[in-house]
């Protein structure tokens, strides 16, 4: 099996739980080309992997704009006329969705992996099925069992495997310096937005925990965000005493991992942004409402998840039952708090004993 497509279009938390799966098979496969389905505005990312040979652009948006089916039709027969001429050994289908099935079938590999519990009848379309026991299982590990059906190896720890690219580090270190954000503080991320309302937090409670974090430990603190954001992140800033960074829409996805590898840990609620941050080897602290962290929580070691704890939490919907987001109210900032302090002090003892000289 020296060729094989990955099919896993979206969404930026689901393309970042891929990667534990590209860098594996390109460990245990010599020689293998691996190549990639992703949607646009994730190419870029997908593209940091070493192990990723071509990215191939799968334009839903795009492709959805009736005044442009002529187009469309041109791009997707020139997607299957890749497809075909790449001759790949297998596909794999992470999506579990009909089109990315249909995107499997099509490829003309003689192995078609994907989920026996997908979605959309996409089983219909593969020729060996990935069964899933567990109910509750990350999403991440969901994936790795691709891995087991392969017959190969996973690692104890996830290895990601992106390379943040110089220039993305660069534009960062200019961004900060810009902003007077200099070496010797903490550096605190905080990321209040979510695509679903139910997880998203406080925005006066966002304000005054920035505010304690900044006192407390003379730290700066950043937040991060999408062009469309950025009303949130300036109401947070109009609530606040102290000083606010607001990158909301301001960078690339590359230049957000950079900022996240350089910073001491970050706040978020339930987002592709805290699995990117898991990803850098950030710590986390991760607010968990209508969710379930088991599933889509931060994966590894060193985060820490808070969640309310209510009867009716998680119920995994994105509109509330009881018309609001009673889950995330009931999470104080004292004890988000709490959580950051412990995770900064955590740091700053790992750092003081690696930093002690062996007798």
């Amino acid at each position: 099996m020296k060729k094989i497509l990955i099919i896993k279009p979206s969404s930026l938390g689901d393309v970042i739980h891929t990667f534990p799966i590209v860098t594996a098979l390109a460990k245990q496969i010599p020689g293998v080309t691996i190549d990639w389905v992703v949607r646009p505005e994730y190419a870029d990312l997908v593209r940091a992997h070493p192990a990723v040979r071509k990215v191939l652009l799968f334009d839903r948006k795009g492709w959805a704009l009736l005044g442009r089916l002529g187009k469309t039709l041109s791009e997707v027969f020139r997607l299957i006329r890749s497809f075909r001429s790449a001759r790949y050994d297998a596909a794999l289908d992470l999506q579990g969705l009909f089109r990315s099935g249909l995107m499997a079938y099509l490829s003309g590999a003689p192995l078609r992996m994907g989920f026996a519990n997908a979605r959309e009848h996409a089983p219909l379309f593969y020729n060996r099925k990935v069964a899933v026991t567990q109910e509750r299982i990350h999403a991440l590990d969901r994936y790795l069992l691709f891995l087991e059906a392969l017959g190969l190896q996973k690692a104890e720890e996830a290895q990601y495997g992106l390379v943040v690219p110089a220039e993305s580090e660069s534009a960062i270190a200019r961004r900060l310096a810009e902003e007077e954000i200099l070496d010797g503080q903490p550096l605190i991320v905080l990321n209040p937005l979510t695509r679903w309302e139910t997880k998203k937090w406080v925005p006066e409670r966002f304000a005054a925990l920035a505010d304690q974090v900044a006192d407390t430990f003379q730290a700066h603190v950043v937040a991060i965000g999408g062009p469309d954001d950025r009303e949130e992140t300036e109401k947070i800033q109009s609530k606040m005493r102290a000083r606010l960074t607001d990158l909301a829409g301001r960078t690339s996805l590359l230049e957000l991992a950079a900022l996240l590898r350089q910073a001491d840990l970050m706040v978020t609620c339930d987002s592709g942004p805290m699995h990117l941050a898991a990803a850098m080897k950030t710590p986390v602290v991760a607010l968990f409402g209508p969710t379930d962290p088991l599933r889509t929580g931060p994966h590894g070691l060193g985060h820490r998840v808070i969640q309310a704890g209510l009867d009716c939490a998680p119920c995994l919907e994105r509109t509330c039952p009881e018309h609001g987001r009673a889950c995330m109210e009931a999470i104080s900032v004292d004890r988000v708090f709490e959580a950051v302090h412990g995770l900064l002090a955590e740091k700053q003892r790992t750092k003081a004993s690696r930093s002690v000289p062996r007798p």
